[in-house]
């Protein structure tokens, strides 16, 4: 039996560091528990400090129409309590008309670009939160 990687809803943001090292390798993560926050994701941003962003659960797919801003979107599948890295896109441009997509993915993180190139994050890796 698979169990859900439990986000504490309390919280404001998270970190989130690799399972084997307590490093932090994204912070000030929020999480989009609302149908709004889900919907609107981060539409109305229009930069992201590093190596923050937004952890969308229960998503397999998104789109960039009327995005203001490229992103770094790490496509998550849950594993107990961690997460394993199943599919990495990088600098992907704003208004881009396809969505991104992995049916595998339980979760998806979106992040600020460059973030996947300066964690060296990589496809099997697993994640948990700090």
């Amino acid at each position: 039996m698979i169990s859900k990687v439990t986000t504490p809803k309390v919280s404001k943001t998270l970190g989130i560091r690799r399972s084997q090292d307590p490093t932090l390798i994204f912070q000030n993560i929020r999480v989009a528990w609302s149908v709004w926050e889900r919907m609107r994701g981060l539409l109305h941003v229009s930069s992201l400090e590093p190596r923050s962003g937004l952890l969308i659960p229960g998503c397999s797919s998104i789109q960039m129409w009327g995005m203001r801003i490229s992103l770094d979107v790490v496509f998550l599948k849950r594993i107990g309590r961690e997460w394993e890295v199943i599919s990495l896109y990088q600098k992907v441009r704003p208004w881009r008309l396809l969505p991104l997509q992995s049916w595998k993915a339980d979760d998806v993180l979106e992040l600020a670009e460059g973030t996947i190139e300066q964690t060296e994050l990589k496809i099997g890796e697993r994640l948990c939160i700090a």
